[in-house]
């Protein structure tokens, strides 16, 4: 643990964003390399990591998850180009981006556009993924309820009607 008394926050903030040397070999190759078959988020996560060299390509191909074969050449992908084409999944995970879209379908139409146009426009969406993420919450809440509801008290808690009869009348 530190002694250091004080503000532990940054002290030095760059006034000028990181710039890379556009000209080297590694960085050409690198920004050379496509994006294909990725989700929309894991696409913008490769590409902000080409843009501060934080992207490091594979020396040596990576085992598959789904055939168990070393045959992801790509940086940053857990399934082959083959069982990607076989099974229509992505490099990436898709459940994230049927979630997002479920989201945006449970926004009201205001806040839907609203959404598209701030995107669009390059401003922040947060507050709109956040009130969306909360309508789906929301709503799965609302579909568990309901299936439970159905079942006549197999869950062991006690109705209203079941502390009426133990009161003793009848």
């Amino acid at each position: 643990m530190t002694t250091r008394r004080g503000n532990p926050a940054k002290g030095n903030i760059p006034s000028v964003a990181f710039k890379h040397n556009k000209n080297s070999k590694k960085t050409i190759n690198i920004l050379a390399l496509p994006n294909e078959g990725l989700c929309p988020r894991c696409h913008d996560i490769i590409e902000w990591k080409k843009k501060y060299r934080k992207y490091k390509p594979l020396t040596t191909p990576k085992r598959c998850t789904k055939c168990q074969e070393k045959t992801v050449k790509r940086a940053y992908h857990t399934i082959c180009d083959g069982c990607a084409r076989k099974t229509k999944d992505p490099g990436q995970d898709e459940r994230e981006e049927r979630e997002y879209e479920e989201a945006l379908s449970l926004l009201s139409e205001r806040q839907r556009r609203a959404y598209f146009r701030r995107k669009e426009k390059g401003q922040p969406v947060d507050d709109i993924l956040e009130a969306a993420s909360k309508a789906l919450k929301e709503n799965r809440d609302e579909f568990d309820f309901d299936m439970g509801s159905d079942d006549d008290d197999e869950d062991g808690d006690d109705d209203e009607d079941d502390d009426d009869d133990d009161d003793g009348e009848e």
